[in-house]
């Protein structure tokens, strides 16, 4: 993360896999302040990265972050992935 904060040059599908790892070894707070970094940079913004930032809301039960993150990668998202996103989100708000 301190590599983001230096402002060097970085392989954003390689830094999201690095993201995927985290959440798969249950560092959620670390995935979303990643997820963070990279929405400051316009360059690296992305809606993969929205996406995750999602799912790390969705994880610690922050419904609000999740709609926040999701509206913002319908904006540039063109796989579905968002939408379906909300559907979860939606369902998860309902239990």
């Amino acid at each position: 993360l301190k590599l983001l904060d230096a402002k060097v040059e970085l392989d954003g599908e390689r830094f999201l896999e690095a993201i995927d790892e985290l959440l798969a070894h249950g560092l959620v707070d670390v995935a979303a302040l990643a997820c963070e970094k990279l929405d400051q940079r316009v360059k690296w913004r992305s809606p993969q990265a929205h996406l995750r930032l999602a799912q790390c809301a969705l994880l610690v039960g922050d419904a609000a972050g999740a709609n926040e993150a999701l509206d913002r990668a319908l904006a540039y998202d063109d796989s579905g992935s968002a939408e379906l996103g909300l559907l979860i989100a939606a369902v998860e708000q309902r239990r």
